[in-house]
């Protein structure tokens, strides 16, 4: 007698509940057979943990405040509060206006929590599918939420114009002289600017130089492919950088300083190589056999600010160039993508000594590396025989050293502009 839809259910869950059984109890058996260990291990305190995420005594771990202290085992360590280069009576106002910049700049930016796509299944737990985002060697809590009774589906969509592509003509013979202008700023120094110019022509009679030139009284500098610009008196040395980077037509310019030397390691190709084949957007030299280089570390804080850790050294070779690392900043011998310069830019507001400020408001945005078979020399220094050249020399380094109250300046800046709370260098 064929048996009805309600019995062959009932046989069916019995099947199913019979196979149930059978998994646990098969389980329950492989369980009782496998070794328990002796000890499970601890769990590692907060502390622990932290500790697992330093980098050259940095904690890198997501923190929701940083601060800058000396490091016994980092001898000379150099450290700024920055906030003490203001004084009582206009530091509260300083805050205010820097936190109501920092809320403008966060509102044009995207976060790195904006634009997180989770993954929402089946079961309470979601988890993030895309969107997060960690600096190198540093650590992010992941945004996880539970809920509980409903599905949630999220379509993040971005609207935008297509960025146009920007394009620089190598020319049919592609030669070094249409992919590389070399660039240079000079003031009062025209002994040591000719001797520059006359050095590099040995090895690149066509090149085209920028000279950039804020003389109180400016001498023509006539060369074949030598295009000079003035500028006001005392205008300044990131202003000089600026105005001559912008005169660049080329692929890559060649930053040099006025009293530089070519030699015979002074190989640009080998430069442009390394831009061509790898991701960076800029690759230093040596200079006199010093191959300087440093790294920028950024420390997370919270309202009163990041910390910022100057390191000498680098972070890792460079992959595919035995004779090159990935670093954080360089010497003022480098080889560097015009349009991706160009968007960090050189502040105007550093007109003496500066250099590190480049490469920190360019940290996250330009990758920076070094070679080590790649360099000038550095013309001699003293007095000049003739009369004219050494009072300008003279009256060059009455400009060329720092003022305390310069220093002032420039920490203030790190402090309202890239919103920094403590820097320190060793």
């Amino acid at each position: 007698m064929p048996r009805s839809r309600s019995d062959l259910l009932k046989l069916l869950v019995k099947f199913v509940l019979l196979g149930f059984v059978c998994y646990f109890m098969t389980a329950w058996f492989f369980l009782r057979k496998r070794e328990i260990p002796a000890f499970l291990p601890a769990f590692h305190s907060t502390k622990s943990i932290k500790n697992l995420f330093l980098y050259d005594g940095i904690s890198l771990f997501q923190n929701k405040s940083c601060s800058c202290q000396n490091m016994k085992d980092m001898k000379g360590m150099q450290v700024y509060q920055l906030q003490d280069n203001f004084s009582p009576d206009e530091i509260k106002f300083v805050q205010e206006r820097r936190m109501m910049e920092l809320s403008h700049f966060q509102s044009r930016y995207v976060s790195k929590y904006q634009n997180i796509l989770l993954a929402v299944p089946d079961c309470p737990l979601s988890y993030p599918i895309h969107g997060v985002k960690v600096m190198p060697l540093h650590t992010v809590l992941i945004p996880v939420t539970l809920k509980l009774g409903s599905h949630e589906v999220q379509f993040p969509v971005v609207i935008q114009q297509p960025s146009i592509a920007k394009l620089y003509d190598p020319g049919a013979d592609k030669k070094i002289s249409s992919v590389v202008t070399i660039c240079t700023k000079t003031f009062l120094r025209y002994h040591k600017l000719r001797i520059l110019i006359k050095s590099i022509r040995q090895y690149y009679p066509s090149i085209t130089i920028i000279v950039a030139d804020d003389s109180e009284t400016p001498e023509n500098v006539q060369e074949p492919n030598v295009e000079q610009y003035f500028m006001p008196f005392g205008k300044g040395w990131f202003a000089g950088r600026n105005l001559a980077v912008s005169q660049v037509t080329t692929k890559y310019f060649l930053w040099i300083d006025d009293d530089f030397l070519f030699n015979e390691k002074t190989k640009i190709e080998k430069m442009v190589d390394v831009l061509e084949k790898t991701n960076l957007d800029v690759v230093g030299g040596g200079v006199n056999g010093n191959f300087f280089s440093f790294k920028l570390l950024l420390e997370e804080g919270g309202e009163d600010g990041d910390c910022l850790h100057w390191r000498s050294g680098s972070y890792h070779p460079l992959e595919g160039f035995p004779n090159c690392v990935v670093t954080g900043g360089v010497v003022n011998f480098f080889l560097a993508h015009t349009e991706k310069v160009r968007s960090v830019g050189f502040d105007p507001k550093h007109q003496r000594v500066a250099h590190t400020e480049f490469f920190i408001d360019g940290l996250g945005t330009l990758l920076v590396g070094s070679c080590r078979d790649v360099s000038v020399s550095h013309q001699k220094k003293g007095k000049p025989s003739d009369p004219k050249a050494a009072d300008m020399q003279k009256t060059y380094d009455t400009f060329r050293t720092e003022r305390q109250d310069q220093v002032r300046h420039k920490l203030a800046l790190l402090y309202f502009k890239n919103h920094l709370k403590c820097f320190t260098r060793t």
